[in-house]
């Protein structure tokens, strides 16, 4: 049976070294056993697909597990995961948040959504609304902290990716933006391989 990644799966994800090919990737592994390389976090949450392991496809879930043990005992000793606040106006002008979620509200107009509207000139500019463009409220589910961080953000519909359902994992990337007030908005919102030992080559 593969395990995939569910709702209170409790998640962790560092930088470590490919076993196969030394190439530099972001190794994610969640309490329900799953697991998975990353190229990068965020830019569309891009799959190592490395070059070595196609050459040498991997025959048996005992040598991916094998491997996965490797690439856990190579990596660095991770530091535990900051505690970010999820009140937008605690992270006003930091960077960018990159982190694996599950959708705990599917997309909706809110009267939130619907103040957007509302705002003056000078606030949307802080806030980025753009012109003519529909937005959406979600609520996301940070399964990298501990508790776990929940956070209700605006999104362009535009940007949402299509067949979304409830406790979906998703590789997300929020900004804090805002004046007078402040708001998380989705800068990226990507849909994610159910994450299990099956990431590797077909046979």
């Amino acid at each position: 049976m593969i395990p995939s990644h569910g709702l209170f799966c409790q998640t962790r994800t560092y930088p470590t070294n490919c076993p196969e090919c030394q190439a530099r990737v972001f190794f994610l592994e969640c309490t329900c056993g799953s697991a998975v390389w990353f190229d990068s976090l965020g830019g569309g949450w891009p799959l190592h697909y490395c070059p070595a392991r196609l050459a040498k496809p991997i025959r048996s879930d005992a040598e991916w597990n094998r491997l996965r043990l490797q690439a856990t005992v190579a990596a660095i000793r991770p530091r535990p995961r900051q505690w970010v606040p999820n009140r937008p106006e605690r992270h006003r002008g930091k960077p960018p948040l990159h982190f694996v979620a599950t959708l705990q509200d599917l997309p909706q107009h809110t009267q939130r959504i619907a103040g957007l509207d509302s705002v003056g000139p000078l606030e949307r500019a802080a806030l980025k609304v753009r012109p003519g463009a529909q937005y959406d409220q979600v609520t996301l589910r940070d399964t990298g902290s501990e508790p776990h961080q929940v956070y209700t953000a605006i999104v362009e519909r535009s940007a949402l990716p299509g067949r979304l359902r409830r406790n979906m994992c998703l590789g997300v990337t929020l900004e804090a933006r805002g004046l007078s007030l402040a708001e998380w908005f989705v800068l990226e919102i990507v849909t994610l391989p159910e994450l299990g030992v099956s990431q590797e080559p077909e046979k």
